[in-house]
């Protein structure tokens, strides 16, 4: 026999884990995620007078309104109504709906222009910077560089002239900018976003770079980007997905849809992290942790990024 009344957190685990149901604000949504092993889940829920049928398998979600006049619901993103005897279905199949970029060492290499920056400042300061300290600085804010480069040196700043030389750090480096052209589009980077738009796929930036508009409009492919996640109005940082959870939001797709583009272990970390299949280039260093890892932005393309989804 069974105890009907300890089930409840059964009944809980399957619902509100296994079928992804929400109820808040007054909204309620659905992110279905059953285990492999699971063929079909079915249940029913009263929700303000209304009797709903929720049928799940491992590709499809079928929401159907058996009683009731009308009911707003959400699968995933995707908000839709239902209404009396309707029935509405989503494919659960993973597809490729956006790619996002990182942009220093994928779209471009901005790399030598942050080092001479930096190398401007450390040399006013009587600090050391060299090559492998620049390498720490991978995919990591201005402030946080800053930080890095003062702890190798064992120099203690007031947040005066931190504040400062980050300022006066980025007038140099927009001002190297003047620079950029087409010319500067890494390999195979320029074709890809056009592969993308060709296919229907949205491509966006999430880059902690907060000079990113005016490195794109210099390269000439801003058309090719629906979003640039704002990394000033994230709350963490790379390694969390905040960045990449924030593009994926502007670009209008769900999370798992989506693909990172990385360079740096940290960048890597954050797309994992954000429940997204990540592309590691590794053309400084070993990126062991990508799902999928090219030694050039070359070799990304289109077919390659859509044949991650497939696993």
């Amino acid at each position: 026999g069974i105890h009907t009344a300890c089930m409840a957190g059964s009944w809980m685990s399957v619902v509100y884990g296994f079928a992804g149901f929400e109820d808040y604000g007054g909204e309620y949504s659905f992110n279905p995620h059953l285990p492999k092993e699971w063929k079909k889940l079915s249940f029913s829920l009263a929700i303000r007078g209304a009797l709903l049928d929720v049928t799940l398998s491992q590709n499809e979600a079928v929401y159907s309104l058996k009683e009731g006049s009308e009911l707003e619901l959400s699968h995933r993103n995707e908000k839709f109504v239902l209404k009396a005897g309707e029935k509405k279905s989503f494919s659960l199949k993973k597809k490729l709906a956006a790619v996002l970029f990182d942009l220093d060492g994928v779209v471009t290499n901005t790399a030598p222009l942050h080092f001479a920056a930096w190398k401007k400042m450390a040399d006013e300061e009587g600090l050391r910077f060299d090559e492998d300290m620049n390498k720490k600085l991978l995919g990591i804010s201005r402030e946080a560089s800053l930080e890095v480069i003062l702890k190798e040196n064992g120099a203690e700043w007031s947040a005066e002239k931190k504040s400062a030389w980050c300022v006066k750090k980025n007038e140099i480096y927009k001002k190297s900018l003047e620079t950029l052209g087409e010319k500067d589009i890494l390999p195979g980077i320029k074709k890809l976003l056009e592969d993308l738009k060709a296919h229907g796929i949205k491509a966006a930036l999430a880059s902690s770079s907060k000079n990113a508009p005016m490195i794109l409009e210099r390269l000439g492919i801003s058309e090719y980007f629906c979003a640039i996640a704002d990394a000033a109005k994230v709350q963490k940082a790379k390694p969390e997905p905040d960045l990449f959870l924030e593009a994926a939001e502007k670009c209008g797709v769900w999370y798992a849809d989506c693909v990172g583009v990385e360079d740096a272990e940290s960048g890597v970390s954050a797309i994992k992290k954000a429940g997204m299949k990540s592309v590691g280039i590794e053309t400084t260093v070993t990126l062991p942790n990508a799902d999928l890892r090219l030694s050039s932005t070359a070799e990304l393309t289109y077919e390659k990024l859509a044949s991650l989804m497939e696993d």
